[in-house]
């Protein structure tokens, strides 16, 4: 089972709208992630700085990029493969503010 807060390896088929072997973050809880699980996807370019939150290669496996909250998407739980680590409490919070100003 996917653990919310993590960040995943995932190989996602070409007819997905986000496809391609990438890193993305578990939003949804644990007790919802046995067949589809709430993500958001890492990418290398920077945009909106609003709602893309960035991350560091000094500070997480994986190279600089940012998390793409304007990008939400639920996906086959089966597409993440291997655990690369958990967010930093500081990095996750910021992900659930960015949200909420999305969301409400």
């Amino acid at each position: 089972m996917k653990k919310q807060s993590y960040l995943y390896w995932g190989n996602v088929p070409d007819n997905i709208i986000i496809s391609g072997k990438r890193p993305f973050l578990v939003l949804s809880k644990e007790q919802y992630n046995d067949t589809c699980v709430l993500v958001a996807p890492l990418f290398s370019t920077k945009g909106s700085p609003t709602s893309h939150i960035p991350i560091s290669k000094e500070v997480y496996p994986i190279k600089n990029g940012v998390i793409r909250t304007d990008c939400i998407s639920t996906i086959n739980s089966e597409y993440l493969t291997e655990e690369i680590c958990k967010l930093r409490d500081e990095d996750i919070n910021k992900v659930k503010e960015v949200l909420k100003s999305i969301l409400l």
